[in-house]
């Protein structure tokens, strides 16, 4: 029911309202609605909805949905869309890796994993969303070829050089990542860096330091979002939520490389697995965590 009022209630009452949205700045919408007041003509209109920002990428792995990521496979089986679950929609993205597949490229890895064909310049902050869902044979076996790491997410970088004890040396890949690791207290999911050494030999090496990490549970969604800064110097940053919480951050800190440009992957790389994500979306700027969170 509208009521009727005089013109001069009217206008006395906008006045009102101005007066509070002033002071009240973030509160119009509410206050717009919430009054008792309201004209017959405007009865049913509503606020616009806030434009959606624009996204770097979005690929929701859907039928009809365009991807531009660059498969790293050796098989037919390596990457696909499935219906088992998903984050939103129909469809989700899969990667499956098993113990007889080979190397992709005969000598390029054990892995079923998307390139991101993101390359991102130094300095440029970026907002990475994915969901995880790890079903209950997301163990696929044992490779005893390849070393004993399940990597699901992962960052590289392109003409770099790695750094040890402040001497530069030559690359190591990934600079961090999300892995699946096992040990005495089970299965859990580990957010990590890798870190550059020279063995007794002379040789460099790669070693994994776990940064964060959590029990693996299976069939349910973990929703990550990645905001990285990545620099040559001391303005690297690291933010990584989950399910809306941050687990773990690093903010003015030197890289562990001197990059000149960062890609992410995701899938499988290591031994084999089968894992499903959904929902990549990629966002540059500040603020930008609303834009990739499911």
């Amino acid at each position: 029911m509208v009521d009727v009022i005089s013109r001069d209630e009217f206008i006395q009452v906008i006045g009102e309202l101005e007066a509070q949205i002033k002071s009240h700045p973030h509160s119009s919408y509410a206050l717009l609605h919430d009054h008792p007041y309201s004209l017959e003509a405007h009865e049913h209109e509503q606020l616009p909805p806030p434009p959606i920002s624009e996204l770097y990428r979005h690929t929701p792995y859907e039928e009809d949905s365009e991807q531009v990521e660059s498969p790293h496979t050796s098989t037919t089986h390596g990457l696909s869309t499935t219906n088992e679950t998903s984050r939103k929609g129909e469809l989700s993205g899969q990667a499956l890796l098993l113990p007889d597949d080979p190397q992709w490229k005969l000598t390029k890895g054990y892995r079923a994993e998307w390139h991101g064909v993101d390359a991102v310049e130094m300095g440029i902050e970026r907002w990475q969303g994915i969901s995880y869902w790890l079903p209950v044979d997301w163990h696929q076996g044992d490779n005893p070829n390849t070393w004993n790491n399940r990597i699901i997410f992962q960052w590289h970088s392109t003409g770099r050089q790695s750094i040890v004890d402040g001497v530069i040396v030559g690359p190591v890949s990934p600079i961090y990542g999300l892995r699946i690791i096992q040990n005495e207290d089970g299965a859990r999911l580990s957010f990590y860096r890798k870190d550059a050494y020279i063995n007794s030999r002379g040789q460099l090496r790669g070693r994994n330091v776990e940064l964060w990490e959590t029990p693996l549970v299976t069939s349910k969604w973990y929703d990550f979002v990645f905001n990285t800064i990545w620099d040559s110097n001391t303005g690297v940053k690291i933010v990584v939520y989950l399910n809306g919480d941050i687990v773990y951050q690093k903010f003015n800190f030197a890289s562990l490389d001197a990059p000149t440009k960062v890609y992410s992957k995701w899938g499988i790389y290591g031994q084999p697995t089968r894992v499903i994500f959904d929902e990549m979306m990629i966002a540059e700027g500040p603020n930008r965590l609303v834009d990739v969170t499911i």
